[in-house]
């Protein structure tokens, strides 16, 4: 343990690095549970700094680890068109990563300037650890990929605390959980507390599992059955955007919908983002063209691109969500709120006049009005949520008119075969605990599943596999409080009491 203590300059930042790489083997879909733990000799390399620009380094070169490696995919998607956008894959995979890390920098010296000793400092570090997920869930249009809280998916019983919660209860846990070997690393550290502060940490993590148990054994799933029908087409995506391949990419669509059980009723078909490549709304053939192959009074929502204005002056694009009725009718739309920065759209772009969106095509996407519940005619209102929009918590439902079930359309081919589209498909999964409302998700190439509200997965089909997953939800019944949650009604207020709780005890109770 000395040896951390004495560790300097280049050694100490490339062994926080190290500690960064190995922490993102707990996330999904490693789920390597002890690789918590790289958080103790963090701890101990922090105690060693002698100066906050020290605690600033050594917090930012364990967040640069730690983001490098959980972020890596993003290269996959310059690479689709890699003589147009290879030349930023430093910039997305260190440069992003590199202002991410700022994050924990800034956690890193709030914990130095506290200098709590034993237990006092995991409670204080865990403290600020969580308030900076908070902040990179919102500021900035926020970005809360890979919240450590993640690691905890393999469960689906000790995943139901998020539904209090939310997510960043499950991150404050692990990383008092992860810090917990500190208390038996530091020589000066009595045996009291390596026995008590242990003890408390483990009580708290068994009662977490049973109320979970206790949830789940007490989960209701009696309600209206929706019959849904996940399309994964599995276009590969150096052909997604190719205007010569654009009809037959719908074709593929089309042949995959009409596997679709016919006897069945409340069917809800899901096509992936932007699976129509034409304007939908000012083509009727193609609407007739889909419900020619739908059940009688089913629904179909699906992605595409909406424009308004003329096409060559003043038009505005959306990335959007219909849904159609079996008259070909468009019963609803909903248009893409958080935009995926260089993806979509290009931030500051009379500064970068230079740099094209990834995406491709028209210009930039214009943003849509955020969360929106689109009511159906036979009763079912349903939330819809484009690509990454799912990741964030809190920001997910309509909270005047929550849905009764979240349909997740995206399209992760972009990220290849990665750690992307499994990391991806635990946040809906999250998502549906959180809020207490079953999630759908249909990818083009990636994960699609049916999800029930308390984050089961009923139903999956897998990365790069092509096909209509068919399976069956059941619906809260609306009106019913224990359809929401108490994370759906405070978001964040719960888990933000208990840290000032602890931190407050941690800070200031008599030494012991």
């Amino acid at each position: 343990m000395k040896f951390f203590l004495r560790v300097k300059g280049k050694k100490k930042y490339a062994l926080c690095f190290l500690f960064g790489l190995i922490l993102t083997l707990a996330l999904p879909p490693f789920y390597i549970f002890a690789a918590l733990f790289a958080f103790a000799p963090f701890l101990l390399l922090l105690n060693s700094c002698q100066s906050r620009k020290q605690a600033f380094a050594t917090g930012w070169w364990f967040g640069f680890g730690f983001f490098v490696a959980g972020l890596y995919w993003i290269a996959n998607a310059l690479l689709i068109d890699p003589l147009k956008f290879a030349w930023l894959i430093p910039f997305a995979v260190c440069g992003l990563p590199a202002i991410l890390a700022i994050c924990l920098g800034l956690v890193a010296v709030l914990t130095y300037m506290l200098p709590r000793p034993g237990w006092r400092r995991i409670v204080i570090f865990a403290g600020f650890w969580l308030l900076m997920e908070i902040a990179r869930s919102y500021l900035f249009t926020g970005f809360p990929w890979n919240l450590i809280g993640y690691s905890w998916d393999f469960s689906d019983s000790f995943i139901q605390i998020a539904s209090v919660t939310g997510i960043w209860g499950l991150s404050f846990i692990a990383v008092l959980f992860g810090a917990m070997p500190y208390v038996f690393l530091q020589p000066e550290i009595s045996r009291k507390q390596r026995i008590i502060f242990p003890a408390i940490i483990l009580a708290i993590m068994a009662a977490i599992f049973i109320f979970g148990m206790i949830r789940l054994d007490g989960a209701i799933m009696w309600g209206r059955k929706l019959q849904v029908n996940l399309i994964q087409a599995n276009i590969p995506q150096t052909l997604k955007w190719n205007p010569a391949e654009a009809k037959e990419n719908f074709m593929r669509h089309l042949e995959l919908t009409s596997y679709t059980d016919k006897k069945l009723a409340d069917n809800l078909i899901v096509w992936p983002e932007s699976a129509v490549p034409f304007l939908l709304q000012e083509q009727p053939e193609l609407l007739r063209a889909i419900t020619d192959v739908m059940p009688h009074g089913a629904y179909l929502a699906t992605g595409g691109i909406r424009l308004e204005g003329n096409q060559r002056e003043n038009s505005r694009y959306w990335n959007s969500f219909f849904v159609i009725d079996d008259e070909a009718d468009i019963l609803g739309v909903y248009d893409k709120s958080h935009l995926v920065p260089f993806g979509e759209y290009v931030p500051f772009r009379k500064f970068l006049p230079f740099i094209e969106k990834v995406a491709g095509g028209m210009g930039d996407f214009s943003v849509g009005g955020g969360p929106k519940t689109i009511n159906l005619p036979d009763g079912i209102k349903i939330g819809p949520l484009i690509c990454y929009e799912i990741i964030f918590p809190h920001q997910v439902v309509e909270s005047e008119n929550r849905p009764d079930i979240i349909v997740n359309v995206t399209n992760d081919g972009w990220y290849g075969f990665s750690t992307g589209p499994y990391q991806h498909f635990e946040t809906a999964r999250m998502r549906a605990v959180e809020e207490g409302i079953p999630v759908i998700r249909a990818a083009n190439s990636g994960i699609s599943g049916a999800i029930d509200r308390y984050g089961r997965v009923i139903a999956r089909l897998g990365l790069n596999k092509k096909g209509n997953l068919q399976s069956e939800i059941v619906l809260p019944n609306r009106g019913e409080n224990y359809t929401k949650t108490t994370f759906g009604r405070f978001g964040a207020a719960a888990i933000i009491l208990i840290v000032f709780i602890s931190g407050f005890f941690a800070a200031f109770i008599k030494k012991s």
